[in-house]
């Protein structure tokens, strides 16, 4: 492909390739400019309506006019590849930033997530969501400018393949809860994802890790991420509640716009840890307190309330499979006792696996009203829902 001319530009050095593409720096010989070409892999537009949504997503991109977003010039075909010709940025990435000198001042992540936030705000202002937000997708210029990539390209993953297949698209490590478990997503989405490049800026990590995508997405869905401040000391505490805030797991509780986002990230000094709703309890409930009631705290902190009781549902499932599980195994026990009960050597194995059976068994028969009862399980959850750290 280097050295080729598709259309009128001419091809030079390759500047990275993805899952959406491959990006080649390029000659436009009309204009005499430097631009950057993707060309999308042949399986992204697999119909003929796939390639009218990308046409128009595109067409929406290039109406964008912001100094955080990378303008697209335009979508072209050429030797049957579709490609995007956007605007050269001189520079690097984010990603490339963090990688070679770990994580950035304060000041200067709060400057890119700034400007960032405003590029999305225009954005969501004209009804594109990215989908898409990462540290590789946005471009830090010479001159210090953040410019977002790929506008238009995740939302056509997003509405296409979504609505088609079910298929989950997007980088996983920055998915929002919603975004993994393949539901419609709206700016608050891109919302979650900032706040992950965020935290990315401040720590030189990402908030979750894990082996693989089943147990990213796992992660994502059900576990809380740490504060900022936890894993780098010098983050100022007024934002890790921004990014607190930003990344919670209920969307109604995280900002509902950039507007909101770019109040608080702008005035983060002026803010205080465990603030509002995040500050319900600062020590472990006692369910023996009056002034405790699951329906209290369902009216108070609804968010907190749902992550609880999506954690006793999953517990109280596997106590039901547990004791289907228990009674296979005493009946097997009890049918190799009574067909050989000469043969010690081969019950021994069974009989140690009675030993740990009759250990569940006792916790799941015999106290059900303490451990197992769901009333007793929410309020167990919900203390260490309500005072987990954020």
């Amino acid at each position: 492909m280097i050295g080729r001319t598709i259309s009128h530009y001419k091809i030079g050095d390759k500047l990275g390739e993805g899952g959406m593409g491959v990006v080649y720096k390029a000659e436009d010989t009309k204009l005499g400019r430097a631009v950057a070409l993707k060309f999308l892999p042949p399986h992204t537009l697999v119909g003929e309506e796939d390639r009218e949504r990308f046409v128009r997503e595109a067409r929406a991109a290039a109406a964008l006019d912001h100094p955080s977003i990378c303008t697209t010039y335009e979508i072209d075909e050429a030797e049957g590849r579709t490609f995007i010709a956007m605007a050269f940025v001189d520079g690097e990435s984010l990603e490339e930033r963090i990688t070679q000198s770990g994580p950035l001042e304060s000041k200067e992540a709060v400057g890119i997530a700034t400007q960032v936030a405003e590029g999305l705000g225009e954005a969501h202002a004209k009804g594109i969501v990215h989908r898409d937000i990462k540290s590789a997708n946005i471009m830090l210029s010479v001159r210090g400018q953040a410019k977002i990539t790929d506008f238009g390209l995740a939302k056509l993953a997003g509405a296409s393949k979504l609505t088609k297949t079910a298929t989950i698209m997007g980088t996983v490590a920055y998915m929002s809860p919603e975004q993994a478990l393949g539901e419609d997503v709206d700016e608050r989405t891109d919302i979650w994802s900032l706040g992950v490049v965020l935290y990315e800026m401040l720590t030189g990590k990402l908030p979750f890790m894990a082996k693989n995508d089943a147990a990213m997405l796992h992660k994502i869905i059900y576990d809380e991420p740490g504060q900022a401040t936890g894993v780098n000391p010098y983050v100022p505490p007024g934002l890790s509640v921004v990014v607190a805030r930003s990344m919670a797991k209920d969307r109604g509780e995280r900002y509902q716009s950039m507007a909101e986002f770019l109040h608080d990230i702008r005035n983060f000094q002026t803010l205080q840890p465990l603030e509002g709703a995040r500050a319900t309890a600062t020590r472990e409930i006692d369910p023996q307190d009056p002034e405790f009631s699951l329906k209290k705290i369902s009216d108070e902190n609804p968010g907190a309330y749902r992550r609880a009781e999506r954690r006793v549902k999953a517990k109280l499932r596997f106590n039901r499979h547990l004791k289907v599980s228990i009674f296979i195994n005493a009946t097997l026990i009890g049918i190799n006792l009574l067909t050989s009960p000469g043969v010690l050597w081969f019950i021994y194995p069974f009989l140690v696996s009675a030993v740990f059976i009759g250990m569940h068994a006792f916790k799941v028969f015999v106290l059900p009203d303490s451990d197992f009862s769901r009333e007793r399980l929410m309020e167990k959850e919900l203390s260490k829902e309500i005072t987990r750290r954020r």
